[in-house]
Order: structure tokens, then sequence, then C-alpha cells
């Protein structure tokens, strides 16, 4: 991840720290929580999640170049859903 947010959108190491920094952070409460939608319906989460991760990493491509914030964003959203998924690979 670090070389393509480096090459593609520009952002600077300090900035680089903070968008890491979110994404570990959102991934700690998805995977902290992760387990309620995965026990309601297993599939539909699964199914959502890996929706959300490749729109999101569509969108990450379509605003690399302009928006930092929003790719920001974008960065620790997937790092939310991400944790979610890995909770189903351990299941």
């Amino acid at each position: 991840m670090r070389p393509f947010l480096e090459t593609f959108t520009g952002i600077s190491s300090h900035q680089l720290f903070f968008v890491l920094l979110g994404f570990s952070l959102a991934n700690l409460v998805g995977t902290t929580l992760g387990h309620f939608p995965l026990e309601k319906d297993i599939y539909k989460s699964l199914t959502w999640s890996s929706f959300l991760m490749g729109s999101i990493v569509g969108l990450v491509v379509v605003f690399g170049h302009h928006h930092i914030i929003a790719v920001s964003f974008l960065i620790t959203l997937w790092g939310f859903v991400f944790g979610i998924v890995q909770i189903r690979w351990n299941m």
C-alpha cells in the first residue's frame, strides 16, 4: 500500500504515517465489531464487504491524484471493512 500511496497519490511520508495509522485503528475497530454482522448472516456480510472493498479501491484510483483527504478517508474505511473480512478467514 505504501508504494502506491507515495507514487500515485503523492502523499508525503509525514502524511503517510497518519493515513496508515487511520487504517490500523479502523482495522482494529472492524476486527472488534466485525463479529456482529458475521453472526447475523455471514454470506451477506462477506458479499457486501467484498463489494465495498472493491468500490473503495476504485474510488481511491479515481480520487487519488486530486483529493488526499478523500483518499485518507477511503483508506481508513477500507481498513474497517478489511477488519470484518479477516475475522471470517479465522473462523
